[in-house]
């Protein structure tokens, strides 16, 4: 593949594992994928010297992350079984997100939401939320 190729959305990976360990086993019958990072701030405008009205200012104050993924309502299918035991108990589980086989993307565990659609003409899907959480002694790394 030439370096400059555009890499595709069905090239992106995910990962669960035990939590408090790297993820390593392939999430399969998955189909959209997204990540949210954004940012909540503390406001630092001040007056100034000049008495000019200020311009705004801020600072961060914590950074947010969130994966979400639809994956297909797929019986016998064990790793989407334990995926959603571990929703349905409120337990972490160990996540990995690449942007490519090769590429970056977050590292650590998660806790896990998920809604379930059943719509009259077509396939069942769960919609599936990960956060970061320490509560299994890792701390989430964003992009390695």
């Amino acid at each position: 593949m030439p370096a400059n190729e555009q890499k595709m959305g069905f090239e992106g990976q995910i990962f669960y594992g035990v939590a408090g360990n790297t993820a390593g086993s392939l999430i399969p019958e998955t189909r959209d994928m997204s990540m949210t990072y954004s940012t909540d701030k503390g406001n630092t405008t001040a007056r100034n010297a000049a008495g000019t009205i200020p311009i705004e200012t801020e600072r961060v104050t914590t950074r947010k992350w969130q994966f979400d993924f639809n994956m297909l309502s797929v019986p016998g299918n064990e790793v989407q079984a334990a995926i959603l035991a571990a929703s349905y108990a409120g337990s972490p589980i160990a996540f990995r997100s690449k942007d490519f086989a090769a590429g970056k993307g977050y590292d650590g565990d998660v806790i896990i939401e998920h809604k379930l659609g059943k719509p009259l003409r077509g396939e069942q899907t769960y919609d599936v939320t990960v956060k970061p959480t320490r509560s299994a002694g890792r701390e989430p790394v964003l992009y390695t």
